[in-house]
């Protein structure tokens, strides 16, 4: 279980990542939308930039649903949707974002 400091940092993490899609990163935002991805009801939860120039970003739905992405340096994006309850759990213990967002917004 997360303490209440860290569980108030990831929810500002979570409305500096909005803020930064909806004034600054206007490119991602197009792509996202462009892949479908509603972002009214989908909210922006992780991001890290590799050192290989690939941006790799977890998204979660108003359908409690964990999407992973990466877009590669020529803007190509894959999305995944999580569905194996195994495959969340390393996500959790990987991000713990995830585990706040699932808190958060449920």
């Amino acid at each position: 279980m997360m303490d209440k400091k860290t569980f108030d940092l990831y929810v500002l993490q979570f409305e500096e990542l909005e803020k930064l899609l909806n004034t600054e990163w206007l490119d991602m935002k197009k792509l996202l939308e462009s892949n479908h991805i509603d972002l009214t009801t989908t909210h922006f939860i992780s991001y890290m930039e590799g050192e290989d120039g690939i941006q790799y970003g977890v998204l979660f739905s108003k359908n409690k649903e964990v999407i992973t992405f990466q877009i590669d340096e020529n803007d190509n994006i894959e999305l995944k949707l999580v569905k194996d309850s195994n495959e969340l759990e390393r996500l959790k213990i990987n991000d713990p974002s995830i585990e706040a967002a699932l808190t958060y917004f449920n």
